[in-house]
């Protein structure tokens, strides 16, 4: 059969480097895969000139590097670096997963204190399989 995997959105916050311990250390109880995705987008808006690697796909690889460096365990983790918007990509590669982990909004912030943030809000609402959200501290 195929092997078990779980998908870890990953972009730096404290929140996904939460999610993505907690999704390492799950997969190490049930014996899943783990793969951390990250989703870049090129600079908004433009025709302006940018530094040569601003919005580019190496800067997001090495910020996952890093976050998976800093997980442990990073044996059980297969990078991924996607283009596109991060809730569309999540829940694009949800559709191949068994369980999607994302971190919800960093502690005190964002509108009216909501524990979920927008693209931890349209992964719950639209992946293809079980969500997992994982926050960094108390609320």
């Amino acid at each position: 059969g195929t092997r078990r995997r779980i998908v870890a959105g990953v972009d730096g916050s404290l929140p996904s480097r939460a999610a993505l311990g907690w999704a390492v250390r799950h997969a190490a109880l049930t014996g899943a895969a783990v793969e951390a995705v990250i989703a870049w987008e090129p600079p908004a808006g433009s025709r302006r000139f940018t530094a040569p690697d601003e919005g580019s796909p190496a800067i997001a690889a090495q910020l996952l590097a890093d976050v998976i460096a800093d997980a442990g365990n990073a044996g059980l983790v297969r990078p991924s670096v996607c283009k596109g918007q991060p809730a569309r990509v999540l829940i694009g590669v949800s559709a191949q997963a068994e369980l999607l982990v994302v971190g919800g909004r960093t502690p005190g912030g964002g509108v009216l204190k909501a524990p979920l943030g927008p693209v931890s809000q349209r992964c719950v609402q639209h992946a293809h399989c079980p969500v997992a959200v994982i926050h960094a501290g108390p609320l």
